[in-house]
C-alpha cells in the first residue's frame, strides 16, 4: 500500500521558464554589480544613448556642424557624437527611462524587462521551449576582431 501511494506523488518540476527566469536574474545582477568592466569598449556611447532616450529624445540629433555623425547634446550643451549607438532603437534603453539616471538601477531594470520579455517568448512557444531556450542561452560571439579585448603579454 506504501508503495502504490509513492507511485502516485507528483513532485511539480519548475517549467523551463521559470529556469531561464532565475538563472538569468541571478547571473544578471552577479554580473551589473561585479563586472569590472561594463560595456567594454562602448560604455560611454551605450549610457549617452540610454541618458538620451530617458530624457524622451528617442531620436538621434544629426551633428550640426554637417559632419555626418550622430549624438545628442551633452549637458553643457556641446554636441556628443555616439554614431554606434545612435542607430540602435530605443526600445532597448526604455527601462532607463525609470532608472533616475542611475547606471545600476537601469542596468537592473533592463535585465528585468528582457528577461520577462524572453520568459513571454516562452509562454507563447508552449511545446517549444526547449528551442526559446536554447536560442535565449546560447553565447553570442562578436564577429569582429574589435569586441575583443587584447591578451595580456
Amino acid at each position: 500500500m506504501g508503495l502504490k501511494r509513492l507511485n502516485n506523488v507528483v513532485i511539480p518540476r519548475p517549467s523551463l521558464g521559470t529556469f531561464y527566469v532565475v538563472l538569468s536574474l541571478v547571473a544578471g545582477t552577479i554580473l551589473v554589480f561585479f563586472d569590472a568592466h561594463p560595456s567594454r569598449n562602448d560604455f560611454g556611447p551605450q549610457w549617452a544613448r540610454a541618458r538620451q532616450v530617458a530624457s524622451f529624445n528617442f531620436l538621434s540629433d544629426p551633428d550640426p556642424s554637417g559632419s555626418g555623425d550622430y549624438g545628442g547634446y551633452a549637458a553643457d550643451g556641446t554636441f556628443q557624437s555616439f554614431n554606434n549607438t545612435a542607430i540602435n532603437s530605443p526600445l532597448a534603453y526604455l527601462p532607463s527611462i525609470f532608472s533616475g539616471g542611475n547606471f545600476y538601477v537601469a542596468s537592473l531594470l533592463t535585465l528585468v524587462f528582457s528577461v520577462a520579455f524572453v520568459y513571454l517568448g516562452f509562454a507563447i512557444a508552449k511545446d517549444y521551449g526547449l528551442i526559446i531556450l536554447a536560442m535565449a542561452l546560447h553565447p553570442l560571439w562578436c564577429s569582429c576582431r574589435s569586441c575583443i579585448p587584447p591578451r595580456m603579454p
